[in-house]
């Protein structure tokens, strides 16, 4: 929540709206007759955010679109999610995007089932992890990585040794020092979380995913843990952790990959100090082993086995089964068919406009004159750009398509200045204008107008009687 102080009152804006309209919802939904429903809002979202940046993508206060869905079991809201799902297809499809569907981490919204709508462009804030050979897709925060085979023979286990590594912290100072690939080295993360102190471990080269580990350990609390507590538990300063010798109780996890590692490196648990020839099973109790890693260009995909690709990527809508997450907490429940009292289950579901707009221009702009507009989402569907406006009948012409598209009920730009032809046509393309009508003495002398489309530079030569319904047509 956003605390907000006006004066001597203090205020908070809501940064989502699952527990306000679950009370909503409450005080209208009685019985099952009264499902399905879904409850919707378009308005201005608060949230206080660290880091503010790129535009309109991480702002402090965005436009969006909310849904809720309410049913009386899974099937139905099975159905609910269905609904919404296609309806949001429709949308991005509508709006010229080119998207990808992925399987997604509900997250601190709750739930165990969503989907995130995706555009792939370079300012994305996130990765998706796809699959050209089986359309796989899905956020690394849930794709899989393929568990590690048993790799044949084994090496001879090597006797522990402790070395000094004087001010060698990170994986990159110790590999750059020593001159030894990250893939030797494992790292040990510790972790405070509501059942006590987790240690994770992952091979050098690789990096936690907190979603994975959240879902394994089915915790709700899960953060880094201090300085204070690391020093506390190892007895080391930060940088030297490691799995063997802790000062007190630690549950250890490994990810996959590390269980399966022989005569690796890894913090002593001593200041300036590492230990090699560390193994699973004679140096260490591992607790749990699970994937609790972030997939990497370098994996395979998990449905398939062929290779796997990252792209950056950028949210602008999310569906969620949430369940009885927030309806069984507010108390919601409904008289079912036999009178007996059931929770209400419910589906989420959200869409960014402003990233709508801001995914339209990443994606649809050339070098040369700029934005492109899609033509579901163009301000104007056609600009009409006079070549010389002191020509009656340039003018006469101009003023009559401009009327005659108005009442055809189409969004029409009429750039009347008295000015350059270049120049107004410029500014049409830099609007980005779907379609330019261009009227000119020359054309109308010979009985044309010509029209122009912004996307493919295509120019055609209209009869003046005509140019109305051909517009019309375009436009769609």
């Amino acid at each position: 929540l956003m605390k907000v102080q006006k004066g001597d009152r203090e205020y908070v804006l809501g940064p989502t709206h699952e527990e306000i309209i679950t009370e909503i919802a409450t005080a209208y939904i009685k019985s099952y007759k009264d499902m399905p429903k879904t409850l919707y809002q378009i308005q201005t979202k608060f949230r206080d955010e660290a880091r503010p940046r790129f535009g309109v993508i991480r702002s402090r206060e965005f436009i969006m679109k909310d849904a809720y869905s309410f049913d009386a079991d899974t099937a139905s809201l099975d159905k609910s999610y269905d609904i919404m799902f296609e309806a949001y297809k429709k949308i991005f499809d509508r709006c010229g995007l080119d998207y990808v569907i992925v399987q997604a981490d509900p997250g601190p919204m709750g739930g165990n089932f969503s989907h995130e709508f995706m555009v792939l462009v370079d300012f994305g804030e996130d990765k998706v992890a796809l699959c050209k050979a089986c359309g796989y897709a899905a956020s690394t925060e849930v794709a899989a990585c393929k568990r590690p085979g048993n790799g044949g023979s084994k090496d001879k286990e090597g006797k522990l040794e402790y070395f000094d590594t004087p001010g060698l912290k990170s994986i990159e100072e110790l590999t750059s020092k020593l001159t030894i690939d990250a893939t030797v080295f494992v790292k040990t993360i510790l972790y405070e979380t509501e059942h006590g102190i987790v240690a994770c471990l992952v091979r050098g080269d690789h990096e936690i995913c907190d979603a994975k580990l959240a879902r394994q350990l089915k915790v709700s609390k899960l953060q880094l843990a201090g300085e204070e507590t690391i020093k506390k538990v190892t007895g080391a300063e930060v940088g030297f952790s490691g799995p063997i010798g802790f000062k007190s109780k630690v549950m250890i996890i490994a990810d996959h990959t590390v269980a399966s590692m022989q005569n690796f490196i890894t913090g002593a648990n001593k200041t300036d100090q590492h230990v090699k020839n560390v193994n699973p099973g004679r140096d260490l109790t591992i607790d749990q082993v699970a994937d609790v890693r972030v997939i990497t260009a370098n994996d395979v995909c998990p449905e398939c086995g062929k290779p796997i690709m990252l792209q950056t990527a950028l949210e602008i809508g999310h569906v969620f089964k949430l369940g009885t997450k927030y309806t069984h907490a507010f108390g919601s429940s409904y008289l079912d068919q036999n009178g007996k009292q059931q929770d209400i289950i419910m589906g989420c579901y959200g869409i960014g406009v402003n990233r709508i707009v801001a995914s339209c221009i990443e994606q649809s702009y050339d070098e040369e004159k700029g934005m492109v507009w899609p033509r579901a989402v163009a301000p104007f569907a056609v600009s009409i750009v006079t070549a010389n406006q002191n020509s009656e009948d340039v003018v006469a012409a101009a003023d009559k398509l401009y009327a005659t598209l108005c009442d055809a009920g189409i969004d029409v730009l009429y750039d009347d200045r008295n000015d350059r032809m270049g120049v107004k046509l410029n500014d049409a393309e830099l609007i980005g204008v779907p379609i330019h009508v261009i009227i000119g003495d020359k054309g109308l002398q010979s009985g044309t107008i010509e029209v122009r489309d912004r996307r493919s530079g295509d120019k055609i030569f209209v009869a003046v009687g005509e140019v109305a319904k051909k517009i019309v047509e375009l436009v769609g």
